[in-house]
């Protein structure tokens, strides 16, 4: 029997107003209501260990990848049902967020395979933030209102009032970049409007933002501009594609957003992608995924850092 894992704070109680519980199980569908202190991940394991052909996530991001990394290790297929407030990772996969009960289908579906990252041994969908992000994720107001927080703590890192992330990593060609104001890695390759076309190309995107200052930044975004929504890599920023990274840190352990997770990660840090370790159903509708509408041209460095705090476009 399918087993999903619902959580009923996600998305301002979206699971409640669809029913969604009622809906999947009237499909043959184990349910579990999450509740606070409930461990999902041995929850998961438990659901595997009892022979679910399948197991799945109602929910936002930050939860997916706990549950998908079972999946993996019990070689069971994953399903993902939107009922958080984003769900950039349904949207990447071509479901409709807007309907969470549709979603469900997918545990009759047919299976794709797409690549997970991991750092250390935590398995991320979307990405992995560093650096400036930590102030965001950290600060109280962050879950009611991520856009607003973002507001109100990114200012004060581009006047400098925040230091640099002190860390050792090299890119793709050996060049050192020791300083960094954000560090994004992605599974697999996000264009700077928020864009991700594939999820199965087989690589980690490295994006690090070093602009100090709202100059330097309004510096980035008129290149961006100037060449079509594209930034040219330089002393400002710097991207590229890599199978694997290593992050050294002098401090034992680096706060961190996963999958926009507020986290605590040990130094030094590993990054590997798994090529289509996961097996994700799909419902068995789901056409290619709809065309993306490309933002305006200036917002593209803006979104950035919006990618990172999973906040609106």
């Amino acid at each position: 029997m399918p087993w999903l894992v619902v959580n009923p704070r996600s998305g301002d109680g979206k699971a409640g107003r669809v029913e969604l519980v009622e809906a999947a199980q009237g499909r043959g569908i184990r349910v579990h209501v999450l509740d606070a202190g409930d461990d999902l991940v041995g929850l998961a394991r438990a659901a595997v260990a009892g022979g679910a052909g399948a197991v799945g996530v109602a929910g936002g991001d930050g939860s997916l990848g706990l549950v998908a990394k079972v999946a993996v290790e019990g070689d069971v297929p994953f399903v993902c049902v939107p009922s958080g407030t984003r769900n950039h990772f349904a949207g990447d996969l071509g479901l409709d967020r807007g309907d969470p009960v549709g979603a469900l289908e997918a545990f009759g579906g047919p299976a794709r395979r797409i690549d997970v990252g991991m750092v250390g041994d935590r398995m991320f969908l979307n990405n992995v933030s560093l650096g400036a992000y930590a102030d965001v994720v950290a600060d109280p107001r962050y879950r009611a209102a991520k856009l607003a927080t973002a507001h109100a703590v990114l200012p004060a890192s581009l006047r400098g009032e925040r230091d640099l992330l002190r860390v050792g990593l090299r890119d793709a060609d050996g060049r050192e970049h020791p300083n960094v104001l954000l560090l994004l890695v992605a599974s697999n390759c996000y264009e700077l409007d928020g864009v991700r076309e594939r999820l199965d190309a087989g690589v980690l995107q490295v994006s690090a933002l070093r602009a100090q200052t709202g100059a330097a930044l309004a510096k980035l975004a008129t290149q961006a501009l100037a060449r079509g929504g594209r930034a040219h890599a330089g002393r400002a920023w710097v991207q590229w594609t890599t199978a694997s990274l290593r992050v050294e840190a002098p401090a034992p352990e680096l706060p961190a957003g996963v999958d926009g997770e507020a986290v605590t990660l040990p130094t030094p840090l590993e990054f590997q992608i798994l090529p289509g370790a996961l097996r994700v159903l799909v419902p068995p509708a789901l056409g290619p995924p709809a065309p993306r509408v490309r933002l305006h041209r200036w917002a593209t460095v803006r979104r950035l850092v919006r990618i990172a705090v999973s906040s609106p476009g």
